[in-house]
């Protein structure tokens, strides 16, 4: 299952989720961001996998992909085979 939100780049954190940023002129990236700093003068420096380097406004709206994997516990996976 994935979710799917648009939260504003001050609430970058590195992870494993994929960041999507539109650069006009430009292709659109879709990336991991591997490492973030976040600047007193309104500045977010977010690192990407993908090798890409972006500085961005701390209010720019960024979108963001989260990859959940659904568990089942052992007691789910055993009963399976007995109704």
């Amino acid at each position: 299952m994935r979710i799917h939100s648009i939260i504003p780049a001050r609430e970058l954190e590195p992870g494993l989720a994929t960041i999507v940023v539109r650069i006009p002129g430009q292709a659109t990236l879709r990336s991991r961001a591997v490492m973030v700093q976040h600047h007193d003068y309104g500045v977010v420096q977010v690192a990407f996998a993908s090798g890409h380097i972006l500085s961005l406004s701390d209010r720019t709206m960024v979108g963001r992909i989260v990859n959940c994997t659904v568990r089942t516990s052992r007691r789910d996976t055993s009963q399976r085979g007995t109704q």
